[in-house]
């Protein structure tokens, strides 16, 4: 009975130990299995004892034997800079937000004291405004972020960023991809007085004309117009802070070139700014012309293009309401036909106008000729083509009203060939022979000779023809983006032909009036350069130029500079 109740007791203490056995083993398992896991996650980020970075599944992971040794617990210090750095980020992230709040808070409030005005808002995008503080004049649709009031073409508007401060004002068009063109900086011109922007047109007269005298000075500053040059671009655009208006000077006559239609709708204020600012100074007339394919681009109707020049140059005739000028369907209610247009004798299509450049003397029409009538923007390039030509053998190619031939003339050329396939030109070049006959030393050996360029420059090569200097300069060849590719391959083909008509050694002054070429740095250069490998021939750039000075640039606004001319040595 004892033995018996001993062995009960000695198998509940057996069966006790083996609980505890089984226990203690489950424990050390679960433990195992924990400390595993531990050095898994410590291996998938990076173990700094094995530089081991990951195993396969059901690998026992190296650091698995040293799990305790490579989980350390972060310091209190650790912990502590892990809380500072996020109290740091909401901080942060509040500020932001507070910031936020408090610009469109205040861009509201601006909103609604415009509103409340009857003012007419242009709010941009973020980021956009410096560009524009700086002076950029040209406001693009992809520019804006909101519109706000009754916004129609021709419209002043106020412009100003996302936080409500204002950056300016301008001219809308909803018409043309230049949403509104900038004609007051407040960072370059100050704030605007409330009681001046209430009355558009008196500000605007009084805009243009400050503006226009200032281009006068900055050309009086350039020594224009002198007794050997009384031809220059007195106003150019986008460069003298009046975007889409140019003004050309030939001896006392001013002539202007209208290509925004922001200009043609506020005619009645803008032409008498024009007239105060030029008439007794620099010019006793104004001519007034428009660019009919860039104020169609910029929203005017297309028919009202023939009246719309007429009553321009003849102010004696009715002229167009802003009604009429946005509205093709009224183009017939200016109380001038296009047949009256044509036989009108009070107009002179063909007044021409005695012009000096650099002691050399031209005629300009004034009135249908070309642009303005003349492209003062060579003046530089000409003058020093001439004096890279005493004593030689000279081609001028395109050559309008021979500018380049007639300045290599005069410094001594032994002789010049000037082409082009215009009548027109040819005409123009035989009088400017004439008018200069006395100055040039040698004028007998000028010719003028109308052909196409191309086919010219091809029959030289083909009978080894060569010129010491040629000069090609022709027109526009990428009027945008669109047509660049195409441009460029004409380019190639003028200079391909171009570099072989030049004798070793000589002189090849190659010119791009095209704004999609020279808006991308080297294009021209590296378009010639193709052509010179084409045909073997090697080139030494001698110097590269733009338009003449008068033609001042926006640092804002580089994309106004079109012109390239390139002077190379053929070798």
């Amino acid at each position: 009975m004892l033995l018996s109740q001993h062995s009960r007791h000695g198998s509940r203490r057996n069966l006790s130990l083996f609980a505890i056995n089984v226990i203690t083993a489950v424990n050390r398992r679960n433990a195992s299995s924990r400390r595993i896991r531990s050095a898994r996650a410590s291996a998938e980020v990076h173990n700094t004892t094995t530089g081991v970075r990951g195993f396969a599944p059901n690998d026992t992971p190296p650091q698995a034997k040293t799990a305790r040794k490579v989980r350390i617990a972060p310091s209190n210090g650790s912990r502590r800079n892990a809380g500072g750095a996020s109290s740091q980020n909401s901080r942060k992230k509040r500020k932001e937000l507070k910031v936020a709040t408090e610009g469109m808070v205040k861009l509201r409030e601006v909103l609604d004291e415009h509103k409340n005005a009857g003012a007419n808002v242009v709010v941009l995008k973020a980021g956009r405004g410096k560009f524009f503080r700086m002076g950029s004049p040209l406001v693009f649709d992809d520019s804006i972020a909101s519109e706000s009031g009754v916004l129609n073409t021709g419209d002043f508007v106020t412009v100003i960023d996302p936080n409500g401060s204002q950056i300016g004002w301008g001219m809308y068009n909803a018409r043309s991809m230049y949403r509104v063109r900038m004609i007051w900086c407040t960072a370059l011109d100050g704030e605007l007085p409330a009681e001046e922007a209430s009355k558009p047109d008196t500000l605007l007269r009084k805009v243009v004309e400050s503006r226009v005298k200032r281009a006068a000075s900055v050309r009086s500053s350039l020594g224009l117009p002198s007794p050997e040059t009384d031809v220059f671009r007195a106003v150019n655009g986008e460069g003298d802070r009046l975007s889409g208006l140019a003004v050309d000077v030939f001896a006392r006559v001013a002539v202007v070139s209208s290509s925004a239609l922001w200009i043609e709708l506020w005619f009645n204020a803008v032409a008498p700014a024009i007239n105060s600012a030029l008439l007794g100074t620099l010019a006793d007339r104004v001519v007034w012309r428009i660019s009919a394919d860039r104020l169609i681009q910029d929203g005017l109707a297309k028919e009202v293009v023939p009246f719309l020049s007429r009553a321009r140059l003849d102010p004696g005739v009715p002229q167009i309401t802003r009604e009429e000028l946005l509205d093709c369907e009224s183009t017939q209610s200016p109380g001038v036909s296009g047949s009256e247009t044509e036989n009108d004798t009070r107009i002179n299509p063909h007044e021409m106008i005695q012009i000096r450049e650099n002691r050399l003397l031209f005629e300009v029409n004034v009135t249908s000729g070309q642009k303005t009538g003349w492209y003062a923007d060579q003046r530089e390039n000409r003058a020093r083509f001439g004096q890279l030509c005493e004593g030689k053998r000279v081609l001028d190619c395109y050559c309008f009203s021979g500018g380049f031939g007639l300045s290599a003339a005069r410094n001594g050329a032994s002789e010049v060939t000037c082409v082009d396939s215009s009548q027109a030109a040819v005409d123009a070049s035989l009088r400017s022979l004439e008018l200069n006959r006395d100055s040039i030393p040698a004028p007998d050996t000028v010719h003028i000779v109308k052909s196409d360029v191309l086919q010219f420059l091809q029959s030289a090569v083909n009978r080894g023809d060569q010129w010491d200097a040629v000069a090609l300069d022709p027109p526009k060849l990428a009027p945008n983006r669109q047509a660049l590719q195409r441009a460029l391959a004409m380019y190639r083909r003028v200079n391909r032909l171009g570099l072989q008509a030049v004798r070793p050694g000589g002189i090849l002054l190659t010119c791009s009036c095209s704004s999609a070429v020279t808006s991308t740095s080297g294009l021209l250069l590296k378009t010639v350069h193709e052509a010179a490998a084409e045909v073997n021939r090697e080139i030494a750039v001698l110097s590269q130029s733009g338009a003449s000075p008068c033609h001042v640039l926006n640092p804002a606004h580089l994309e106004s500079s079109y012109l390239t001319c390139l002077t190379i040595c053929v070798l």
